[in-house]
């Protein structure tokens, strides 16, 4: 529950209020649950896993950016990540005393993934939308599989995103 307020007191209601309620909620959990684990990850006393390109530190940098992701959809400004460790931090460290002591690094790796994503976000955007207003001015309605995947594969633009605002176009 305390992860689930932080999370409301940094949402914006105008980009929510385009969301269904059981996006809004499925959302919230998502980013809850993600930011959670990611917390415990970069709390652990070896310190082994931090966001990066292969094994388990891909799979944190997913969780990491997948919850950027719905952090977005929410209007959830940059900086959210880090306050959620603390929040996890706060609720969870005196069953884990190591989230406390190892929070500092926690956050410097979190607001580094997270710097790092919208500005890859930012970047995807704008050529999504170079991309959807060279559509229209062919009075085209779809995306090939290859424009899709450039934007994934050289500007690390989510597929999902993709489809997500090409959906709404």
């Amino acid at each position: 529950a305390p992860i689930m307020a932080a999370i409301d007191s940094l949402r914006s209601g105008e980009a929510s209020s385009q969301l269904s309620d059981d996006e809004v909620l499925r959302a919230r959990r998502i980013i809850a649950d993600h930011m959670r684990t990611a917390t415990f990850i970069l709390c652990d006393p070896k310190g082994s896993v931090k966001p990066g390109n292969v094994g388990a530190n891909y799979v944190l940098r997913r969780l990491i950016r997948r919850a950027v992701r719905y952090a977005r959809m929410l209007g959830i400004g940059e900086g959210f990540t880090v306050k959620l460790a603390e929040t996890v931090c706060e609720k969870y460290k005196h069953v884990y005393p190591e989230l406390a002591q190892n929070l500092e690094q926690c956050r410097i790796d979190l607001e580094a993934e997270e710097k790092r994503f919208n500005a890859t976000l930012d970047k995807g955007e704008a050529m999504y939308k170079k991309v959807a207003e060279q559509l229209k001015a062919h009075s085209q309605t779809k995306i090939s599989g290859k424009t899709a995947f450039k934007l994934y594969d050289t500007f690390g633009f989510p597929l999902e995103m993709t489809v997500e605002m090409a959906k709404k176009d």
